[in-house]
């Protein structure tokens, strides 16, 4: 009897995890048929997806209010043309939408557009032309918010570097640091050896400025794994 309740349990352990890695635990979707359900469709042009980093994912999603993970999400699908034509359905609870970038475990790291349901029936949601790019994506969340202040513009002062969108990449890529001797801003394919990795990853002393302390604390974590699967894209 031990050894046949033994097996069974195996059994039951092996569809539970194979259930597991086919991502059943999570709701992709709302049944559309229920009388309950909200339907937001996502319409744009949407360019630059192909350099997406690996391990992300682009999504339309659902959150619930001030969460960071998906209450649910649909990988959005571009045509040839660069178009964006789909439909998401889900519940009344939830009206907070959101065409982003999440990680491996649908957490949310870039926000690309965003829209709040109200009403029942369907939300038309327009992205309009949206840059998805790799590079959009760390411009978004690390570049714009956290560094443009004092990057806007290159000068003596800020050790040359323009970091604002538009000028960002050329002032990266393969391109020698001023503060850091030997290695490249961007190395490309190479995260660990590239500057702007160490220099927001530790306080440097050729640094005159402290930045290991410039992105949100709480999402440091997220955000160089986000810098680092960029540059290794290149």
């Amino acid at each position: 009897m031990k050894y046949i309740s033994f097996f069974a349990l195996t059994i039951v352990s092996v569809f539970t995890f194979a259930s597991c890695d086919e991502g059943d635990i999570y709701p992709s979707e709302y049944d559309q048929d229920g009388a309950d359900a909200r339907i937001v469709h996502l319409t744009g042009t949407l360019t630059g997806s192909a350099t997406l980093p690996q391990g992300y994912s682009l999504v339309l999603a659902g959150f619930e209010e001030g969460a960071d993970y998906t209450a649910l999400q649909k990988n959005v699908e571009i045509d040839a043309d660069g178009k964006v034509d789909m439909m998401l359905s889900a519940k009344q609870s939830l009206s907070d939408f959101e065409l982003c970038v999440t990680n491996s475990v649908r957490k949310r790291v870039a926000t690309l557009a965003a829209i709040t349901a109200d009403g029942n029936g369907e939300t038309v949601f327009d992205v309009g032309s949206t840059d998805v790019s790799g590079l959009a994506i760390v411009q978004q969340a690390i570049f714009t918010p956290s560094c443009a202040s004092c990057h806007a513009t290159a000068s003596g002062r800020n050790a040359n570097l323009c970091l604002a969108a538009g000028k960002s990449e050329s002032n990266l890529i393969g391109v020698t640091s001023q503060r850091l001797e030997g290695t490249q801003r961007v190395q490309p394919g190479n995260p660990s050896a590239s500057a702007i990795h160490q220099v927001l990853e530790n306080n440097i002393p050729e640094v005159a400025m402290p930045h290991a302390d410039i992105l949100d604390a709480k999402k440091k974590g997220d955000l160089l794994e986000l810098l680092d699967a960029w540059i290794k894209s290149y």
